[in-house]
């Protein structure tokens, strides 16, 4: 017996990639993009094939465009983190260099 029967494999999918990407996002940016892209791709596809699935199908699709989305913000915050640490590391240059 299947046990995903009913539901959408594309919704499931893209909820799978979208937890990924919340739990990897501290890690490598170059690995969270392709997971937040494809989770957003899949479960924008997955809506394609309500029709013959039911609504399981929409929740499942939904929750994983906002797991995508909630890793891609976690992204952006590492990012601005980096930037700052990076502004941050410039004036100790500066004042290294002043003394």
């Amino acid at each position: 017996m299947n046990t995903f029967q009913g539901y959408n494999t594309r919704t499931i999918t893209s909820l799978i990639f979208g937890m990924l990407a919340i739990i990897f996002h501290h890690i490598l940016f170059i690995f969270i993009l392709p997971l937040i892209v494809i989770s957003i791709v899949f479960g924008i596809v997955g809506f394609v094939d309500i029709k013959k699935n039911g609504h399981y199908g929409v929740l499942l699709g939904i929750v994983g465009i906002l797991c995508s989305l909630v890793g891609l913000w976690f992204l952006v915050l590492e990012f601005i983190e980096m930037i700052n640490s990076l502004k941050e590391l410039e004036k100790v240059q500066r004042v290294l260099e002043g003394s």
